[in-house]
């Protein structure tokens, strides 16, 4: 499965900032949707780490509807290691 990455730090804020607004979750709530830990999220949201498409695609669907297509737009794939 392919890793996601956003070539600018900007779009991925803006990204996470509109899951975070639409889905009116915690972080940690936005972590257990993704089976994951917080600080594991913490380290997505800050680029350290890439997100897998699958966990990509959960976050997609907690943000608004309207906004997926210009998010895929921004999007980059990278191969799992």
């Amino acid at each position: 499965m392919d890793r996601i990455y956003f070539q600018d730090k900007q779009h991925l804020n803006k990204f996470f900032t509109a899951v975070k607004e639409n889905s009116l979750l915690t972080w940690r709530e936005i972590a257990n949707n993704l089976i994951t830990t917080r600080a594991m999220l913490d380290n997505y949201r800050s680029g350290n780490i890439l997100l897998s498409e699958e966990r990509f695609n959960r976050l997609l669907n907690l943000a608004d509807a309207s906004k997926i297509s210009y998010f895929l737009r921004l999007i980059q794939k990278k191969d799992q290691n």
